[in-house]
């Protein structure tokens, strides 16, 4: 697990680079599709390193901690508008200093994480790092993992969920770029702020309130979080999209 968040790191920030050289619609749209897939390897070796590290007192906290890196990185994103316009890197120049930084941090996962030993189906600790514990096919263990109800809508969620963060993530810029043309450099860095601000802060009360929930009304408490999140954000999000200053 250790290995596919380091080495899709590499492999994300190679197709960042390669995103740098392109001169047509096809060429960014291969380095885009590498790109996300690419990205796709992280959260799932991720979350499982995470469950692993933590006991359940203690992982919803531990998983807010992880998820803190979308939302910082959300707002260095948006202030990276301004690095590519008023330093003069430029847009190609602004990904290539990122693909270098990217694999900085993927030499710095392989340095810094460890690999604990996987459990058995029964609880006893395997005594190699990567040691195979299931002989389960791979659409085998999807068909045991989607079969609670649950799952399945945990599953369905969890995708209208990221589809509709990166329609957002695409589209707000071009939206407010166009709406109000004059606030470019502002709109940069006051999402930053405010993605960056408000992120840290969702993500950590989100972990706390969801271990205490869990602690007093069982596992699934923890669903009133994100549910109680995304309602409360689609109100402010249409009030974002409707204001005419």
């Amino acid at each position: 697990r250790r290995a596919l968040v380091a080495g899709g790191c590499f492999l994300w920030s190679g197709a960042t680079a390669l995103f740098a050289t392109v001169h047509s619609f096809p060429g960014a749209l291969f380095a885009r599709t590498g790109l996300g897939l690419f990205e796709s390897l992280s959260a799932p070796a991720s979350f499982s390193l995470i469950a692993q590290y933590f006991d359940d007192r203690t992982r919803g906290r531990a998983n807010s901690i992880f998820s803190l890196g979308i939302y910082l990185g959300g707002a260095l994103a948006s202030l990276s508008q301004i690095l590519a316009k008023d330093t003069g890197l430029g847009w190609r120049g602004t990904y290539a200093a990122l693909a270098i930084v990217g694999c900085g941090v993927a030499v710095i996962t392989l340095g810094v994480v460890k690999e604990p030993a996987r459990l058995t189906s029964g609880g006893a600790k395997d005594q190699k790092d990567g040691e195979t514990t299931s002989d389960e096919s791979l659409f085998g263990s999807v068909k045991e993992i989607l079969k609670p109800t649950a799952a399945k809508v945990l599953f369905l969620a969890s995708g209208v969920r990221y589809m509709a963060g990166y329609t957002l993530g695409a589209f707000l810029p071009v939206y407010y770029r166009t709406a109000f043309p004059d606030y470019g450099t502002q709109f940069s860095v006051y999402n930053a702020l405010i993605v960056g601000g408000c992120g840290l802060t969702s993500a950590l009360l989100g972990g706390a309130i969801a271990d205490r929930l869990a602690a007093g009304g069982g596992a699934r408490s923890r669903a009133l979080v994100p549910a109680f999140g995304a309602f409360t954000g689609a109100g402010f999000l249409f009030l974002a999209l409707t204001t005419d200053n």
